[in-house]
């Protein structure tokens, strides 16, 4: 595992430090797609918003593929984006200079950006093991937006998300921010994660093809009177399939979800001989615990929901 931390000024110079620190560890970068083995991620960069139209992507975009002729994806994916998730009327945004912490492991690469004293994007990829025996590659993709920027939002953020909900469905709609927790029915590029996976004749999970982390009832028990550490939980991905069946098609490897009302968030914890280190999913708030309140209505946080990555830094 390598860990890399600094300081970056724009989104360029970010997705500079990612694709340079990749290709020191195994990852190919032409055409503008950092390849793998058979993953492939194209990364494209918008440094600024000409207005306030949602369709402006300000930020970095990832988009996964099977492969790859000349410039151009084969099989592309629903895009995501480290970006801000909503217009923000009124609310300039305020990222840079920022504080970047990038983790690479042999199948996982997460980056998470530090801005404005306490908030957090997020944007990650990686392969899951459990695809075997499909045409899917198991590439998964996530980041803390949608492609698409909700367009009714007066907030720095449009943060939707709650105990077994969130995410986006259309326009209107906000950003779950934690990686496959929208069981919306969206269209494409209105959700921030995706997953090649192959089964049942379709390749990349989208808003009829939903897949999404579950820790209930977990997530509504920790942390306890008891116990005021919350456990490290598996951080799981299920597809649902007919007759209300679910497959468990991904499981990160070297990412842990938890509450973190008795976290800080960047505290290192130990467990055992492993080390993890604490992010909110976005901005931390722990008098609204559970994120949004069931309304619809946008917020500015995460409540308590977090999690920790793998950590081998000094």
């Amino acid at each position: 595992m390598a860990y890399y931390s600094g300081l970056c000024t724009s989104f360029q110079n970010l997705t500079d430090v990612l694709v340079e620190k990749c290709q020191a560890h195994g990852w190919t970068w032409r055409d503008e797609i950092l390849s793998k083995d058979n993953l492939f991620v194209k990364i494209s960069v918008k440094e600024q918003v000409e207005s306030s139209f949602w369709g402006q992507h300000q930020g970095i975009t990832l988009t996964g593929g099977t492969g790859k002729i000349g410039t151009e994806l084969v099989n592309p994916s629903s895009r995501v984006r480290l970006g801000q998730t909503g217009i923000g009327y009124n609310v300039p945004p305020r990222f840079f200079p920022a504080n970047y912490h990038l983790f690479i492991f042999v199948d996982e690469v997460y980056l998470v950006m530090k801005f404005d004293v306490d908030r957090f994007y997020h944007l990650t990829f990686g392969k899951s093991l459990f695809i075997k025996g499909t045409q899917g590659n198991g590439l998964w993709l996530s980041a803390n937006a949608c492609y698409y920027r909700a367009s009714s939002s007066r907030l720095p953020e449009t943060v939707y998300i709650g105990k077994t909900y969130g995410g986006s469905s259309g326009t209107h709609s906000s950003s779950a921010f934690a990686p496959f927790w929208n069981r919306s029915n969206w269209s494409d590029d209105w959700s921030n994660a995706t997953i090649c996976h192959g089964i049942g004749g379709v390749l990349w999970s989208s808003g009829t093809s939903r897949a999404y982390a579950s820790f209930e009832p977990l997530i509504d028990r920790l942390p306890t009177a008891h116990f005021a550490d919350s456990p490290l939980l598996p951080y799981n991905v299920y597809l649902e399939r007919p007759e209300n069946k679910m497959s468990l098609i991904c499981q990160f490897a070297n990412a842990r979800f938890l509450r973190i009302d008795n976290h800080e968030p960047e505290q290192i914890i130990t467990l055992g001989h492993e080390r993890w280190i604490v992010f909110p999913f976005y901005r931390k708030d722990i008098s609204v615990r559970d994120g949004t309140d069931g309304s619809g209505r946008s917020f500015d946080h995460t409540g308590t929901f977090g999690w920790a990555i793998r950590y081998e830094g000094a």
